[in-house]
């Protein structure tokens, strides 16, 4: 293989490997034209792989789109059912099979990132209530998701694949409802929100949500705080947001190797994770209430929108100068 050339895998099996029934193009940044530039080329290698000649000028930066005819795509969710029912298993199955009977007093949802996304999607597609209707946790903790949820309940869907800052922004972890309350977004026309089935069924679980500093930019974070209109969303009873200022989604260790200029920020938010999941036990355990939400917000200017920014930047640099 030549240094142009690369091999892609395609995340379905394709069709059909006919190549006129399969189209490539390239195009260095997300709004630019798609193009099919002299020298871009590609063949099917197999039924799931193709290998790609690099046009001249782009590099494998560039992001190369490869549209072609897929089948067999598989069942997803399945998890979601799974976490269901071993935890309402190990919570109330009074049988000799629960090596947990009589033991749990209560249940709190852990994850971080992916997993964090996944129990937010958990709860908003109704597995937060047992097949007997009752609550399967009491609360969740969803660490550095942003607003994502999880590229799931789609026909060919990709759970692993995930819009970021500057890449994949076509992918649909990316859905509205994006926050807790129930909301309205003016161009979809729905009416929903993370928590709104758990209310309608009486099994809403108390809700804590850390984000780093760098989900606000990754992840999309604002809009776990505000509406699609960019306005601040008043919080449910039930639930805390905070923001650990300053830190990134996953810590550098100071001798980590970095791709940019300057290293990577050794700063973690696990201490105030620590604090805030002894805090969210206390609240499901004796009822004591936990911080109260600290998030960046329009109300207090910790929070602004693009134009704002981008002005108060172009006047930093002036007054630099």
């Amino acid at each position: 293989m030549s240094e142009t050339a690369f091999v892609g895998t395609l995340s379905y099996e394709a069709a059909n490997i006919d190549p006129a029934k399969a189209t490539l193009t390239v195009r260095e940044r997300e709004r630019d034209p798609r193009t099919t530039p002299p020298g871009l080329s590609w063949r099917y290698l197999d039924a799931t792989h193709v290998e790609i000649t690099r046009a001249p000028g782009f590099d494998r930066g560039a992001i190369y789109e490869f549209i072609y005819p897929a089948h067999n795509p598989e069942v997803m969710g399945i998890g979601f059912a799974a976490i269901r029912d071993l935890v309402a298993f190990l919570r109330h199955d009074a049988s000799g099979m629960n090596p947990l009977r009589g033991v749990i007093r209560h249940t709190l949802g852990f994850g971080v990132s992916q997993s964090g996304r996944v129990l937010r999607d958990l709860v908003h597609l109704g597995f937060n209530q047992d097949l007997e209707g009752r609550r399967v946790f009491d609360a969740i903790f969803p660490v550095v998701s942003g607003s994502r949820r999880t590229f799931i309940n789609f026909a060919f869907a990709q759970p692993g694949r995930y819009s970021r800052q500057h890449e994949d922004h076509a992918f649909l972890d990316d859905q509205f409802p994006f926050t807790y309350p129930v909301l309205a977004d003016p161009l979809s026309g729905r009416t929903d929100g993370i928590l709104r089935r758990a209310s309608e069924a009486g099994v809403v679980p108390k809700v804590m949500h850390l984000d780093a500093d760098s989900d606000m930019w990754a992840a999309r974070a604002s809009l776990v705080a505000t509406d699609p209109a960019g306005m601040d969303v008043p919080m449910p009873e039930d639930v805390r947001i905070y923001l650990a200022s300053s830190t990134q989604h996953a810590v550098h260790k100071p001798d980590a190797k970095h791709a940019g200029q300057l290293p990577g920020n050794p700063l973690g938010y696990t201490a105030w994770m620590r604090a805030l999941l002894i805090a969210l036990t206390e609240w499901v355990e004796t009822g004591t209430p936990p911080p109260a939400s600290c998030f960046a917000s329009r109300a207090d200017g910790s929070l602004a929108t693009r134009e704002e920014a981008e002005r108060a930047a172009w006047i930093g640099r002036r007054q630099w100068r």
